[in-house]
């Protein structure tokens, strides 16, 4: 006992030792220096990042963050070609001004709800990952899907053991499978719910004033136990 207690003392020793180190080697030009180069980085990194990842890389990486699949259906297929043109034409934009992808989703842990990443105003448009039920003709095709791969069942964050067979499990199966009224519903919301490309720039922008506030706030409270 009286051996733990001397290695805390100890710890501690060497901890307020560390720190008051640091703390000099801060208050120098190089220290300075080295705290305006962190914030710059951390600053800049995030927004820089962000933008790449839903620009120029985003064909590139959106198959690589999310399992998807290019091959839909062609009842899909006739669904996003339609709801894709009434856009185009209560927009008022052209084919050519519009870059946009539509693909399903292939793993049914990662989201029930589409995915949409990009914006369809920039050359590299958006991505949209439709959930994977889109794909379903019937309740046999979701059932012989939910026992490969929903067992056990995983929804907000909680975990069940359905029997997808009774009538419970049949109710859960019967929302998956939609009409077409319904899944038409879901491909013009995507559509109109991919962000606008000033929020690109606005979320960066919002990032960097909580970085700046923070540091600002840090420099503030350090200044006041001095």
């Amino acid at each position: 006992m009286f051996k733990q207690k001397l290695d805390i003392d100890e710890f501690y020793q060497r901890f307020w030792l560390t720190k008051s180190k640091a703390d000099n080697f801060l208050a120098t030009k190089k220290g300075a220096l080295l705290r305006v180069g962190v914030i710059g980085v951390v600053t800049a990194a995030y927004p820089i990042a962000n933008l790449l990842m839903s620009g120029p890389l985003l064909s590139a990486l959106f198959p690589w963050r999310y399992k998807v699949s290019n091959e839909l259906p062609d009842r899909l297929k006739k669904t996003i070609e339609q709801q894709s043109f009434f856009w185009l034409e209560k927009e008022g934009r052209g084919e050519t001004d519009t870059f946009f992808s539509f693909t399903c989703q292939l793993d049914a842990k990662k989201s029930f709800d589409s995915i949409r990443i990009g914006t369809l105003a920039s050359p590299t448009g958006a991505q949209i990952a439709l959930p994977f039920y889109v794909k379903f003709k019937n309740e046999q095709e979701a059932l012989e899907y939910a026992k490969q791969n929903l067992e056990p069942f995983n929804i907000l964050g909680k975990t069940a053991c359905i029997i997808w067979e009774s009538e419970i499990g049949k109710q859960i199966l019967s929302t998956f499978v939609l009409s077409d009224e319904a899944l038409a519903f879901l491909v013009a919301r995507d559509l109109y719910a991919v962000q606008k490309p000033y929020l690109l720039t606005q979320e960066a922008l919002t990032y960097f004033c909580h970085v700046l506030t923070f540091y600002d706030v840090f420099l503030c409270s350090s200044r006041f136990r001095l």
